[in-house]
């Protein structure tokens, strides 16, 4: 009798690499990549983090907002087992510190605006162990896919084995790390798909935060089905009906206050949103004035 298949958020990638080798799988400011360079380029990284000791059931910690590096680090520390801890790009030295500390990666990776806040906190908790990689800089990123091979990391991982730590303030305000593992995120992404039908046909946007669980959630569900990924790095209404236009965009993930605004731009300037087939908010109580107008 044969067993199950692991339910593994790093195989949704490598089955889209070579399902759609060429599709566009993420575009942000900085460069557009497709599935298939996405996975070698995850591949790539999940060797380089080997190479410097990371190891199954190690944290990797990181600092960076909506940009094609933040999946390559979250699946690349998935295909090996270790566990990513998101951190919000916006957060200032002492709620760096404090996370950092409570948590203990053994490394984190730093986008290069947030370099300056984490050499802070380093001077506010003994946080001295923990190894930083930037962006750009001499212990870089990059450095770290240079020369490693594309191939998939030879690393048993668990459906169990955790996946990434979800930080929520609930209503208290203070920050609590709930711990979700493989399993649980692969069903995070079957959930979108099937309550919002989610799959390789969407085009989505992201201008809402990466770090927050709605919008990571959506977002690695498009990779792990197959669609394409827009992020942006700052929410801009205008902007974001302009890329709904141009990009023939299906999903967008929003908040109250974003829907709002959308809507006031819309009452000056048309765009052609009839691409849109999911309009996903979260976040608070939609006005029933503000719903009949979207």
């Amino acid at each position: 009798m044969s067993s199950s298949v692991p339910m593994l958020m790093g195989d949704g990638l490598r089955r889209n690499s070579w399902k759609f080798p060429l599709k566009i799988a993420a575009k942000d400011r900085f460069r557009v990549i497709s599935y298939g360079d996405l996975n070698a380029r995850v591949n790539q990284l999940a060797h380089g983090l080997l190479a410097i000791g990371v190891r199954r059931g190690d944290a990797v910690a990181l600092s960076v907002g909506n940009r094609v590096e933040h999946l390559e680090i979250v699946f690349a520390t998935a295909k090996i087992g270790a566990l990513a801890i998101p951190l919000d790009v916006k957060w200032k030295a002492l709620e760096m510190a404090s996370v950092v500390a409570a948590l203990e990666p053994r490394f984190i990776i730093l986008q290069e605006d947030c370099v300056a806040e984490f050499d802070k906190a380093k001077e506010l908790k003994n946080i001295s162990a923990l190894k930083a990689l930037s962006l750009s800089g001499d212990f870089s990123y990059n450095g770290l896919l240079h020369g490693q091979s594309a191939d998939e990391p030879d690393v048993h991982v668990d459906e169990d084995d955790p996946f990434a730590v979800l930080l929520t303030s609930g209503t208290t305000g203070f920050p609590k790390g709930c711990l979700a593992t493989q399993r649980t995120f692969v069903f995070h992404c079957i959930n979108n798909a099937i309550e919002k039908g989610l799959g390789a046909h969407d085009r989505a946007i992201l201008s809402s935060p990466i770090y927050f669980n709605a919008g990571r959630s959506f977002t690695l569900g498009i990779i792990y089905f197959g669609g394409t990924m827009i992020l942006h790095e700052r929410f801009d209404a205008e902007e974001v009906l302009r890329t709904i236009e141009r990009e023939k965009v299906t999903y967008v993930g929003a908040v109250p206050v974003m829907c709002e605004r959308m809507l006031h731009v819309l009452e000056s300037k048309k765009f052609d949103t009839s691409s849109l087939r999911c309009l996903a908010i979260t976040g608070g109580k939609v006005h029933p004035a503000v719903l009949e107008a979207l």
